[in-house]
């Protein structure tokens, strides 16, 4: 008890030598400042959380470039196809080629929306409920027209693969169409408004806005 007056005494004569207490009033004022703060805190956080789904977005597209990359080494230079033929049942299409071989090229939890996985937090982080979210440059690897790597003369310049979204299934196609693309099939701007693509050369960029059916964008 001694011990509980003579703090009681010292906050008082500490409280009495600076003035006074804090008012109401100005605790009120206080945690109107600090709300403040938190309000302009809170988007810039939001924003930084985007840009760390993004960045494992463009890790993504890194290891798929790389599993292409594979692909090509043990097929004379040829990129995967991006669609499967009549009856083939996707076993053609560029997907199928990376992942279902033994051993695969890439595993299905980097290349594969939830939708198809059965598990969250596969394919793009930013991808929720989705069968897949990254389709291959079907300009670039149609059936009849895959190229070897050596008949791209600009690889900065095309891309490979890149942000798409499809949240049903219904084909065995995992590609970026410019032409009467399906639902799902175009590029899509899930990052801060712009979308995260992996070009021939191997780099990851991020673009802002891509107009796809632009018969003069280099990118495809």
């Amino acid at each position: 008890m001694r011990a509980c007056h003579r703090s009681q005494k010292i906050f008082h004569n500490l409280a009495k030598k600076n003035g006074r207490l804090f008012t109401l009033i100005e605790l009120l004022i206080v945690i109107a400042v600090i709300s403040i703060l938190a309000s302009m805190l809170l988007p810039a956080l939001k924003t930084a959380r985007m840009r760390g789904k993004s960045i494992l977005c463009s890790s993504n597209l890194k290891q798929i470039y790389l599993a292409i990359d594979l692909y090509k080494s043990d097929n004379n230079g040829y990129y995967p196809v991006s669609e499967s033929t009549a009856g083939s049942g996707g076993t053609v299409s560029w997907y199928y080629r990376l992942c279902k071989v033994v051993p695969p090229y890439i595993l299905e939890d980097i290349l594969m929306g939830p939708l198809n996985t059965g598990k969250d937090g596969t394919g793009c982080p930013d991808g929720k409920n989705l069968y897949y979210t990254y389709g291959i440059n079907q300009e670039l690897t149609l059936a009849h027209l895959t190229p070897r790597e050596t008949q791209i003369t600009n690889p900065s310049q095309k891309f490979c693969v890149a942000d798409v979204e499809k949240s049903f299934a219904g084909t065995s196609y995992w590609r970026c169409k410019r032409w009467n693309a399906e639902a799902g099939e175009w590029v899509t701007y899930r990052h801060l408004n712009g979308e995260n693509l992996v070009f021939c050369d191997g780099h990851v960029d991020w673009m802002k806005l891509i107009k796809p059916l632009s018969s003069n964008n280099s990118i495809w």
